[in-house]
């Protein structure tokens, strides 16, 4: 579907003093076009920047199917990369420091969301999943794996993905059509979590924190069916 940029050059910050007259920029409480059915609208609260990404369907239905917060305003630049059921994000922040540049990018697999993937103005059947931005998953058994999303200092969200083949020889493999996010486990620890196997051999979620409980990573070949993988699942 290529890639679609959209920009919005003639926001005049003079227009919305109480937006801090920003020179860069896109104004606050609007929701901005990223290209194709998708737009983000923004807001300030408390001194941090909270951000909401929306699925506009053709019956002109808005969906909230993403939100995140950063300390810096964003600018009015923005990339959208299709790829089949796979769009990716890239926004670019406001910099204060000199020649530095600061991308915010974020992944979403729809290959679930729509009735075909190439209908994208269509409803969404259920919510895109949220992936590691370059699509890397760590292998775990067999064709079994995972990716790590840091949702802030304190939490994270393991995704389990059943691979939709035999992945390649190696530790790690990408993230394409067809394969499956199976379940998505919560996790709190001040620490960076990483997966290891205890003293029995099993897959579990561990932290450095202390007094932190070991999470159990079940798999369906686990002696578990997918259907019982997929009832322990927890989604919010």
């Amino acid at each position: 579907m290529g890639n679609n940029q959209s920009t919005q050059k003639d926001y005049k910050p003079e227009q919305h003093p109480d937006q801090g007259m920003r020179e860069i920029g896109f104004p606050l409480g609007q929701k901005i076009p990223l290209g194709g059915p998708f737009f983000i609208e923004g807001e300030l609260n408390n001194g941090i920047y909270g951000f909401r990404i929306y699925h506009l369907d053709n019956t002109r239905i808005w969906t909230i199917f993403f939100t995140f917060e950063t300390a810096h305003q964003l600018r009015n630049e923005f990339n959208v990369v299709y790829d089949g059921p796979i769009v990716k994000f890239v926004c670019f922040k406001d910099k204060f420091e000199k020649r530095l540049k600061h991308v915010l990018e974020y992944s979403f697999d729809f290959s679930a969301s729509f009735q075909s993937e190439r209908d994208f103005s269509g409803s969404l059947l259920s919510m895109p999943f949220l992936l590691h931005p370059d699509r890397k998953i760590t292998n775990l058994s067999g064709k079994y794996g995972y990716y790590l999303i840091s949702v802030d200092a304190t939490r994270y969200e393991f995704y389990i993905v059943e691979s939709s083949e035999m992945p390649q020889c190696g530790f790690e493999s990408t993230f394409k059509t067809g394969d499956v996010v199976i379940q998505k486990i919560n996790v709190e620890s001040s620490n960076f979590p990483y997966v290891m196997n205890d003293e029995q051999g099993n897959l579990v979620i561990a932290s450095a924190d202390k007094g932190f409980e070991r999470i159990p990573i079940r798999l369906p070949s686990d002696d578990l069916t997918l259907s019982q993988v997929l009832g322990q699942e927890t989604f919010p």
